[in-house]
């Protein structure tokens, strides 16, 4: 028989939900997603641990989705912490937090099996094209994660605590950033996407597949959507050059100008720039000449790999 289950994926800025129905044969059909930029990652870079206030945002924002799940009649819910979760000094509090208020336990996994799942998720999405080795690269608030491989298996992956939570933090990036600063930041990135290219090195040729927050964003900005349509964001193309000139633009705006722009979600504004330098780096350093952006990830990947698991799910969308 069907069943009804959600995965929920606690990120370093992002909590976002998926309740999926996975029918008998394995597929799953989405039923409803649901997100909150809470930044639980705030201040974890200066102090080593997650401030009280992200921890009441992010379990205010756990415990409606557990409603919502609840609402939609959902048998089991999946909840993985990343960067965020286990890095901080007060694990526990966080984690209690979560199970006091949503009555939802936590696993928090590390950066390679955060890497490997996000890899099921956008292979959900996106097939890599044949002949051809897929680099994917997953910006998140606390880590990004590099991961190549085709669409049968993962060849290498390595995951780097550069974020752009982080980023944020150490880049007056509400401000427009002056042109010493752009460069000091894109230098950061370049360093953080090199060290990558160092473990992750595919063999030719390469396409770039972004996911998260970041390339989904600049795509809704290319496209100039008013409302974020993830199948047209999924799959969509751009250039090299077309994210250095949107790096170079939401640079030269402070924040509040660049949520007048069509595509920008409010708590974004700020760490879209950093996460722009981080996708033209890894651009620059795999010498790729566009990116692919995947609206799936790491939310996908953690419903794909708790079914396949126990053998139940066959890793895609209903359909695809």
């Amino acid at each position: 028989m069907t069943r009804r289950v959600a995965a929920i994926d606690l990120g370093s800025n992002t909590v976002r939900l998926l309740v999926a129905d996975v029918d008998p044969a394995g597929a799953w059909t989405e039923v409803a997603r649901d997100r909150r930029i809470t930044r639980l990652g705030e201040g974890l870079h200066a102090t080593g641990a997650v401030t009280p206030a992200a921890i009441r945002r992010t379990a205010d924002a756990l415990r409606e989705f557990g409603e919502k799940a609840q609402r939609l009649g959902v048998e089991e819910t999946a909840v993985v912490g990343t960067s965020a979760v286990r890095e901080a000094a007060n694990r526990s509090e966080i984690t209690a937090a979560i199970r006091s208020d949503a009555g939802l336990s936590v696993e928090v996994i590390g950066g390679e099996e955060e890497a490997r799942r996000m890899w099921l998720g956008v292979r959900s999405e996106v097939a890599t094209p044949p002949g051809t080795t897929a680099v994917v690269v997953d910006i998140g608030g606390g880590s990004t994660e590099w991961i190549a491989g085709d669409d049968d298996e993962v060849f290498s992956l390595v995951s780097l605590p550069v974020g752009v939570v982080r980023l944020s933090e150490q880049f007056p990036v509400r401000r427009a950033l002056g042109p010493e600063e752009r460069e000091r930041l894109k230098g950061v990135a370049l360093e953080a996407a090199s060290r990558a290219a160092a473990v992750v090195r595919p063999d030719p040729p390469v396409q770039v597949i972004g996911t998260a927050g970041t390339p989904t964003t600049l795509a809704a900005l290319d496209m100039g959507l008013e409302i974020y349509d993830r199948a047209r964001v999924s799959g969509y193309r751009m250039s090299s050059g077309r994210v250095e000139n949107w790096f170079e633009r939401l640079a030269g705006m402070d924040a509040s100008a660049r949520l007048d722009l069509p595509g920008i979600e409010a708590g974004r504004e700020d760490l879209i720039v950093p996460g722009a330098a981080l996708l033209w780096a890894t651009l620059s350093v795999y010498r790729g000449e566009s990116v692919v952006v995947s609206d799936g990830g790491l939310l996908e990947g953690i419903l794909i790999h708790w079914f396949a698991r126990e053998g139940r799910l066959c890793g895609r969308r209903a359909g695809v």
